[in-house]
Formats: C-alpha cells, structure tokens, sequence
C-alpha cells in the first residue's frame, strides 16, 4: 500500500514538474525581450529608456565612485588609528560606514582646497575672458550683419 502510494506521489510531482518545465520554455520563447529585475539597476534602466549603454555607462560610474569612496574612508580610518598609536585591525569597520565615512573625507578635504584658491584674481579672470567673447562676438555680428 505504502509503495503504490509513493509511485502515485512520485508520478503526480514528475507530472507538475513536467507542465512548470513546459510553462517556462513557452514562457521564455514567447518573449523576445529580457526580463526585468528589481534594484538600482533596473531603475537607472528603466529611466533611460531605450538607452541601455547610458545606462551601462552610469552603472559603472556609480560602482566606481563607490570603490573610491571606500576605498577613501578605508585610508582615512586606517592612518587616524596609526596617529593614536593603534592597530587598524582592531577596530573593524563596517563596509558601508566606511563609504559614509569616505564621502564625509572627500566633501570636508575638497572645501580645503577651495580655501587654497585666489578667488579674486580667478573672478578678474573669468570676467575679462567674457569680456573679450563679448566683444569679438559682436565684432564678428557687426561684420557679418
């Protein structure tokens, strides 16, 4: 009794197993687009549209800029721990708060290096290039016109 039962058991599981198998194929060749996934990357595509190399392109910068910023926080906590006289090891840091941590390392050093820059000669500068564009431009439209 127990054996015709697991044969019936059996039968019906290769049966289900056998439809979901043909459900897939048909599935599968009655498409002729790729399915869509979930996460960023599905968004980033979805919102290009038809332009999946942009979006390609975005992917790899945001995954770059990530490994920067990690790699930015990585360092930044490793020689703060050296200064103090520690062993980095010791104090293990998170991977995300190292790329939080990155991004605080690389907002706070890049205002540094505006405060470096001679803003009044770099505004006499830009004003007297747009000057000379202005004045070559309407040169050029009293010529012409």
């Amino acid at each position: 009794m127990r054996k015709k039962r697991r044969q019936v058991a059996e039968g019906h599981l290769r049966q289900q197993g056998q439809a979901y198998t043909a459900t897939r194929t048909n599935e599968t060749t009655a498409d002729s687009k790729p399915r869509a996934h979930s996460g960023l990357g599905s968004a980033i595509a979805a919102a290009a549209g038809s332009r999946q190399p942009a979006a390609g392109s975005l992917l790899a910068i945001a995954t770059i800029l990530g490994f920067l910023l990690h790699f930015a926080g990585d360092v930044s906590q490793t020689n703060y721990l050296t200064q103090l006289g520690l062993e980095p090891t010791s104090f293990p840091q998170p991977v995300d708060a190292k790329v939080i941590h990155g991004v605080y390392v690389v907002v706070s050093e890049g205002s540094e290096l505006f405060k470096d820059v001679p803003w009044p000669k770099v505004a006499t500068l830009l004003l007297l290039a747009t000057g000379f564009l202005v004045i070559t431009g309407a040169q050029q439209s009293l010529t012409q016109g």
